[in-house]
């Protein structure tokens, strides 16, 4: 019960001090893709992409005297612009901060709704710098399927 207390006081904690955050643009979730774009397109012509949500839940546990600290990322990005631009994307890992249960997608507009393109190969590699003693950074690249305009 304890433990449970201390996730909901965190997570309390965090969204008070605005470090998880709601849906950016909620008034475009019940648009069609097109009309998605446009609005976005309309609201922000300079720029290439817009975040439209990004979200972070952090938990903390206690583990005999250690913390237990996992982060779980969502964001979603609408392409306005040079798609080329974005398809490409890549995430660090270490022994550290230990990267799980990655998955990305894109998203392709239709007539009234997405369809979900997933991402199928990651490439691990090693991130290494030769003035370094011991560097165990992993990077891990992908690129997004079919990425177009509206996605």
């Amino acid at each position: 019960m304890m433990k449970h207390i201390k996730k909901i006081g965190v997570l309390l904690f965090l969204m008070l001090f605005g470090w998880i955050h709601p849906n950016a643009i909620a008034e475009t979730a019940n648009m069609s893709p097109a009309e998605e774009f446009a609005s976005l397109k309309e609201r922000y012509p300079d720029e290439s992409a817009v975040i439209t949500e990004l979200r972070r839940e952090m938990v903390v546990e206690v583990s005999g005297d250690s913390l237990l600290i996992k982060v779980a990322f969502y964001q979603e990005t609408m392409i306005l612009q040079n798609p080329i631009a974005f398809s490409k994307d890549e995430v660090y890992s270490s022994s550290f901060s230990k990267v799980e249960g990655l998955k990305a997608y894109t998203m392709i507009p239709g007539k009234k709704k997405y369809s979900r393109e997933e991402v199928v190969d990651f490439k691990r590699s090693y991130d290494k710098d030769s003035f370094v003693f011991f560097d165990d950074t992993e990077v891990i690249s992908f690129n997004y399927p079919q990425l177009t305009e509206g996605c």
